[in-house]
């Protein structure tokens, strides 16, 4: 019998003559290589992603004027635009606070989203921690 005899388990575990398999999305590892190459992470969140945009959501521009302490005073850059797509107004806000948090020191911010004037701002306890302002894009790209 020339056939190789399969590695025990010990032996499956020590094997470092393959690199694992990577996500082609964010690089992770694979614990199991799937033939799209994406791990279940990225998967979940491109078909969700995909699925976002086939329904009947809207795509908003956030153009940021401040953010927090540092994200747009004392000479300091605020947050670059944000492209998304949501369904209403408390979707776009879950998005923009996801967007912000790195600029804001409080974790109790409130996002407040008016599609009607094309403002938000938001508010940490009782002081404005940031404002911006949202514009509803068309399919090509050109501002509504």
């Amino acid at each position: 019998m020339n056939a190789a005899a399969p590695l025990a388990i010990d032996d499956q575990l020590d094997d470092t003559t393959t690199e694992p398999d990577a996500c082609s999305e964010c690089g992770r590892a694979l614990k199991h290589p799937a033939a799209d190459g994406l791990g279940p992470v990225c998967r979940r969140r491109l078909r969700a992603e995909r699925d976002r945009a086939s329904s009947t959501s809207t795509r908003y521009r956030v153009t940021y004027t401040r953010v927090g302490r540092h994200g747009g005073r004392d000479g300091s850059q605020p947050p670059g635009q944000l492209t998304v797509d949501a369904d209403d107004a408390d979707q776009l806000a879950e998005q923009v606070l996801k967007n912000v948090r790195p600029y804001l020191a409080s974790r109790g911010v409130e996002v407040v989203v008016d599609l009607d004037t094309g403002r938000g701002h938001l508010l940490a306890g009782f002081s404005n921690a940031g404002t911006f302002t949202v514009e509803q894009i068309h399919a090509e790209g050109v501002a509504a």
